[in-house]
């Protein structure tokens, strides 16, 4: 018992006195902080973080090195694909890429993003498709159910081929749009 109190107390103690800002502050390399940061995506707000993590650390935060690590990190991630693909993953654009190369990253985290929303629809329409499935295995519904459910299973399953197409027409558009550069 008296273990456990001091165990909790050195925890406490470490917390109070910085120990785990200091693992918080993640320099020295601060390009390459910058770099992760831009090649992740992040916000401009990251840097601020850092700053007071490091301060309360007691450890310097070089803004110019992080800055330009996060400017090269940001040219490989406000990529027209990278946008498509965050889009399609369902992952939130925070307003990291430059004034140049966003119309070009969004157009493709857009289209991405439909996609997501598409396949997030089709979830839903194959968990409909199972539950009439399963009811119409059921010998305890009448025949009139059985036509509704056999109706509606059909409707659903043409719903879904529909989403597929929708899906494939997104998908080429912006094969077409990423082959011609934007």
């Amino acid at each position: 018992m008296v273990r456990t109190w001091i165990a909790m107390a050195g925890i406490l103690l470490s917390v109070t006195t910085g120990g785990t800002a200091v693992a918080a502050c993640p320099g020295p390399d601060w390009a390459q902080v910058g770099y992760t940061d831009g090649e992740q995506g992040r916000p401009m707000h990251w840097m601020g973080r850092y700053v007071r993590q490091c301060a309360t650390a007691g450890r310097s935060f070089a803004r110019d090195a992080y800055l330009s690590g996060r400017q090269r990190g940001l040219q490989s991630y406000c990529q027209p694909a990278r946008g498509y693909l965050a889009g399609t993953h369902g992952d939130h654009y925070l307003g990291a890429c430059p004034g140049d190369l966003e119309p070009a990253f969004l157009d493709a985290y857009r289209a991405g993003a439909r996609i997501h929303s598409v396949r997030r629809l089709m979830g839903q329409i194959d968990r409909q498709i199972e539950w009439y499935a399963d009811q119409l295995q059921s010998p305890a519904i009448g025949e009139d159910r059985r036509r509704e459910f056999a109706a509606e299973l059909e409707r659903l399953t043409q719903r879904r081929r529909d989403f597929e197409q929708r899906i494939d027409r997104y998908s080429e558009r912006f094969a077409a749009v990423d082959r011609i550069g934007g």
